[in-house]
């Protein structure tokens, strides 16, 4: 991050002001699994189980693995990754990389501050 850009983050205080920092900005596909969403189809004389909507996964383990270890690559080259990690902390996020770190990784922190 260059030094005016630093200067302008910590001028705009807290909030979501550091993801314009982000070093994964635009490169979604490589923070977040591929899932296809489709919706249950329930006939008429039976009762929906669920009102979620079916998640098949896309992507597979070899894949994932691939992926997060491209995208923990770029997070801990990033400036603002600590604030990255706060946030998903604090808003539970259940998807994607945060802070070089993924969902279950988070839940494990989580878990601890809870403690």
């Amino acid at each position: 991050m260059r030094e005016d850009s630093i200067l302008d983050y910590y001028r705009e205080g807290p909030g979501r002001s550091w993801v314009k920092y982000a070093s994964c900005k635009g490169q979604t596909e490589l923070f977040y699994s591929k899932v296809a969403y489709t919706e249950l189809s329930i006939p008429e004389n039976e009762t929906p189980q669920t009102s979620k909507p079916l998640i098949i996964k896309v992507e597979t383990n070899s894949q994932r693995i691939t992926r997060e270890r491209a995208a923990k690559y770029i997070c801990n080259q990033c400036d603002v990754r600590i604030d990255c990690k706060n946030y998903a902390i604090d808003t539970v996020q259940q998807d994607g990389i945060w802070g070089g770190l993924t969902p279950r990784e988070l839940d494990y922190i989580r878990f601890d501050k809870e403690s």
